[in-house]
């Protein structure tokens, strides 16, 4: 999240680029105002700013990881701010944000590709922190095992079962926003990370440290 080009963050090693929306730009890190980590992030206004693709990205039935740094503007917002969601036709499939309602990070997985589909979410022990660096926040899906762990600064929360039903297709992925609600981000967000697979504990420890990794 370092630079743009004609609108779109150009990706390490052959990734997709994400497209950002109104409310949405790189903010240039300075001496006395430096970027979450490198020389930019995603910066969103929390009202309109968004940034996306329309690739899938990932395959449910090969489970997935996801990952980023995420810092809000406050810890103490009266409604939910979105980090990220892999969307599908009528719903997120998985969507990682703030909780209000909790103070807390979640992750709230959608069973269906249905607007009333039963949910599973789990809440992390660690709670919103404004550090200048942000906080690590990922979860991973063992399509295996069917367990999802919610990940922050690198330690996990116990897992839940996840049994998603019937054909699941991703249309596409956001950062700072989900569909089908308000929850738009209010802050800074970078190293935004999607991978194929389950990330191993240790590989979520080290891609949750204070420091660029694009060879990962």
């Amino acid at each position: 999240m370092n630079s743009t080009i004609a609108d779109t963050t150009p990706e390490y090693l052959g990734g997709s680029s994400l497209n950002l929306h109104d409310g949405a730009n790189i903010y240039p890190g300075t001496d006395d105002d430096p970027a979450i980590l490198g020389s930019g992030h995603l910066s969103l206004d929390g009202s309109t700013g968004y940034a996306s693709t329309s690739d899938p990205l990932v395959n449910v039935e090969e489970g997935f990881t996801l990952i980023a740094r995420a810092r809000p503007t406050s810890v103490v917002s009266d409604h939910d701010m979105t980090v990220m969601a892999l969307r599908g036709h009528n719903t997120n499939l998985v969507e990682i944000k703030y909780s209000a309602e909790a103070h807390a990070w979640r992750v709230v997985a959608s069973k269906t590709d249905t607007a009333d589909s039963e949910t599973v979410t789990i809440d992390h022990r660690i709670p919103p922190l404004l550090e200048p660096t942000g906080q690590a926040i990922g979860v991973t899906y063992d399509a295996i095992s069917g367990e999802m762990t919610l990940w922050v600064a690198g330690y996990a929360q116990t897992p839940k079962q996840v049994t998603f039903a019937g054909p699941w297709s991703i249309t596409g992925f956001q950062v700072g926003r989900g569909i089908g609600d308000d929850a738009y981000f209010s802050g800074a967000i970078d190293e935004v990370r999607v991978y194929a697979g389950v990330c191993s504990p240790d590989l979520m420890y080290d891609l949750s440290g204070y420091y660029e990794l694009p060879e990962l």
